[in-house]
């Protein structure tokens, strides 16, 4: 039976209000057709019988607005070209009304699982213990532990092997609930403590390339669902440990990893044990709680000094510091409620977990994927890097080896992974851009956001996937706004007696593909709508990018320590045709431009006496040919001579083969510095996009 849960067999509905998402794009788009009116009333419903839902369809008229402003030629605005800002906002900046709202709605409860990305072959080549390496499992438990001290919202974390989950406290604001924020900072911190404490725990190891990590958000609906996905995790554990363990001592003994693999198929829990006490006189029970438990991370109240009066006494205060604790279920009330930290911001296991509800470990393990036939961009920020920037003493307004360090982690970024075609940055952000045909991660977002799903049909097997309608019981429109702007789809849909076929069709309108199926079949609700959102391909490039930052770091800052873990987060958006990504990518440069020019004259302010707030005041509604002028009084007569790294940011690139080291043939990545927003660029390298 197909899932219809979201779905009522009427023959005539009520539909109720849009959506605040769609309240907003139908606004941008109402600027363009004059229908103001016509959108804070929703959709329109048709007579009974006419079986067309009809909405007022501006958006297409909007893109097409936005392509011919794009097309404009600069000259014909002199406005325009004396105030780069109204050109960024009103040529470029539609490109944001792609990105997605991904708030993950109260009262949800959020956890972040982080787990380690090749970390089977990252084990081998940093030669750790088989079954369980001690040294690795502490660093871990050290990383959750600063992840704790570091964000106070996070209340408990668990984890074991080369994975750890974080749940954050009920009432969390964190990061405004943004799953992207949320799980793409927690990633990047924990990769930054994992790869700066690494020499604390190995200190004859050299760390031989950067350690990733992947996270995704799980959303628990109920603190009855969080008992349950801890259990599950704890399960896993107990059962991967073991057999493991099982598996390393059969080798131990001579057998290959084959046959010790056939040797432990298909066996109990009760049979490894006896394998493990009979053959190497094992009690299973007697090994380390930190390998057959896992290691909870919690907050407790301990008393501690936080100052001293001028006596030389010391004042204490109760403060809340995180904790290593373990225990044989993590899930159970008694361990549970003995907290009164988990009790306080999560609340009371009212029952212990019996068998694990199937139902729930489906939506732990849910994964979609991307818009197949889309640009993905994935755009990287660094987090409170004007805080970090000031600790390090970076040179203001720009710091040309802190700008060269972020170059090297987007040339690693792009070496690592072959369907990164294109980075741009600035500052201390970076975009990627993956082919059009990237099936990196199986295009895997590990997100539902926007899913407008209405069944047409049941009693066939349910099929999803992202910008692919198949013959099934569920249509899946994923990302409405796409589907608005006239992608092109491929829509298959099987109708209750197979007589109507939809093949490619322009989905200029989904109300006009939905009214073609007969109104007894289909009453659709917007309630369909998800919040839950955070890309697997996005984690495991800022990891990265994160990993590398560290590594690199003594290599630009030869002289400055690495006072703490630097961290970025990050975000991904589907882009459906080249020449909006390259407004995306004109977007980004323009702002380049405008935020250089700013701070240029906002430092060149404060050096010369004038305090921040003066120098903010004085810049204030000025426009581009006020701070040229500005900038002259200054001495900089020429904008234009400041260097071009400054000025336009970094492209980074493959631009044809060369041998690597061991003489297979490689793609040469590039760092050039140039004006990506004219077409002449693109036409110098036209297999970028291609």
């Amino acid at each position: 039976m197909g899932h219809i849960a979201d779905v009522t067999f009427l023959r005539q509905a009520t539909i109720p209000p849009l959506p605040k998402t769609f309240e907003k794009i139908y606004s941008m788009a109402n600027k363009f057709t004059g229908m103001e009116n016509d959108t804070a009333q929703g959709p329109k419903v048709q007579p009974r019988g006419t079986r067309s839902v009809v909405y007022p369809n501006p958006l297409q008229a909007a893109l097409q607005h936005y392509s011919s402003v794009g097309q404009q030629n600069p000259s014909q605005s002199q406005s325009q070209s004396q105030s780069q800002v109204l050109m960024a906002n009103s040529k470029y900046e539609y490109v944001k009304s792609f990105e997605v709202e991904d708030e993950i709605m109260f009262p949800n409860l959020i956890v972040v699982r982080v787990g380690g990305r090749h970390f089977q072959r990252f084990s081998e080549v940093h030669e750790f213990e088989k079954p369980n390496d001690e040294k690795t499992l502490k660093l871990m438990s050290l990383c959750a532990t600063s992840v704790l001290q570091e964000y106070p919202d996070i209340v408990f974390s668990f984890g074991f092997s080369d994975e750890y989950s974080f749940a954050f406290k009920q009432t969390t604001k964190f990061y405004q609930r943004r799953a992207s924020k949320v799980a793409s900072i927690i990633v990047s911190f924990f990769t930054s403590v994992y790869v700066t404490k690494w020499k604390e725990f190995f200190p004859e190891k050299e760390l031989k390339y950067p350690p990733s990590f992947h996270a995704r958000p799980i959303v628990c609906a109920s603190l009855e669902v969080l008992q349950e996905y801890l259990a599950w995790r704890q399960q896993h554990c107990h059962i991967t440990n073991q057999h493991n363990t099982c598996l390393w001592e059969l080798v131990k003994s001579g057998k290959t990893e084959k046959e010790a693999l056939d040797i432990l198929k298909g066996t109990q829990k009760q049979e490894r044990n006896e394998l493990l006490f009979q053959q190497f006189g094992i009690n299973y029970r007697t090994l380390p709680q930190m390998f057959r438990q896992g290691s909870c991370v919690l907050k407790t109240e301990v008393e501690g000094i936080v100052k001293y009066s001028e006596n030389g006494t010391p004042i204490k205060r109760m403060r809340k510091d995180p904790t290593t604790v373990h225990s044989k279920n993590i899930a159970g009330r008694s361990f549970w409620n003995e907290h009164q930290s988990l009790l306080k911001e999560l609340g009371v296991f009212t029952k212990d977990v019996g068998k694990i509800n199937s139902d729930y470990i489906r939506s732990f393990l849910f994964e979609s994927k991307l818009m197949a036939s889309t640009w993905i961009v994935i755009r990287i920020d660094g987090c409170h890097f004007h805080r970090f920037s000031e600790v390090h003493d970076f040179e203001k307004p720009n710091d040309e080896q802190a700008l060269n360090l972020m170059n090297s982690c987007a040339v690693a970024v792009l070496q690592e992974f072959p369907d990164v075609v294109f980075s741009y940055g600035v500052s201390d952000e970076y975009s990627f851009v993956l082919k059009k045909d990237s099936q990196f991660c199986q295009r895997k977002a590990r997100y539902t956001l926007g899913i407008f799903q209405a069944d047409i049909q049941f009693g066939l097997e349910e099929k999803q996937n992202y910008g692919m309608f198949f013959m099934g019981s569920s249509v899946s429109l994923p990302n409405l706004c796409l589907s608005f702007f006239s992608i092109f789809t491929q829509l298959s849909a099987a109708l209750i007696d197979s007589r109507i076929s939809l093949a490619s069709m322009l989905v200029a309108d989904v109300p006009q593909f939905l009214s073609l199926i007969p109104d007894f079949l289909l009453i659709y609700h917007w309630n369909s709508f998800s919040k839950i959102t955070y890309s697997n391909i996005v984690s495991i490039v800022v990891s990265f990018f994160t990993s590398v930052y560290v590594m690199n770091w003594k290599a630009f800052f030869p002289q400055k320590e690495l006072k703490y873990c630097p961290a970025f987060d990050g975000r991904a958006v589907c882009y459906p045709s080249t020449e909006i990504l390259r407004d995306y990518l004109a977007w980004r440069q323009v702002d380049c431009h405008i935020n250089n020019q700013y701070n240029t004259c906002f430092w060149m302010l404060v050096k010369s006496g004038k305090s921040k707030s003066e120098a903010q005041r004085t810049l204030k509604g000025t426009q581009a040919q006020e701070k040229k002028e500005m900038l002259a009084w200054f001495g900089i007569d020429d904008y234009n001579a400041l260097p071009v790294m400054f000025r336009q940011g970094s492209s980074v690139f493959q631009d044809g083969m060369v041998p690597d080291e061991n003489g297979a043939a490689c793609y040469k990545v590039i760092v050039e510095h140039c004006n990506i927003i004219e077409q002449s660029f693109w036409e110098e390298h036209p297999g970028i996009l291609e």
